[in-house]
């Protein structure tokens, strides 16, 4: 049986009702993430802004979770971006 732990980043509120992944054996999943600035809570006018903002989000669980982003590691991915 493989062994599983939930990964949590530090500053994260504490009401969610789902971690920000989950490792079992050597496999991590990753909740869903989303490019929101932290500072104004919103998603930023510049998509390449708002990746940064998400792949930064990936790179803090991986190293959360004792990953690092150097080594090997497959990822699917679904964005949506609603038009206003």
């Amino acid at each position: 049986m493989n062994s599983r732990r939930t990964i949590n980043l530090p500053d994260r509120p504490a009401n969610l009702p789902f971690s920000d992944a989950a490792l079992v054996g050597d496999t991590l999943y990753i909740s869903g993430r989303i490019g929101i600035d932290p500072a104004t809570g919103l998603a930023p006018p510049e998509v390449d802004l708002e990746l940064r903002i998400l792949f930064d989000g990936f790179s803090a669980v991986l190293k959360e979770a004792g990953m690092m982003r150097n080594g090997r590691f497959e990822m699917m991915g679904i964005a949506v971006r609603k038009s206003c």
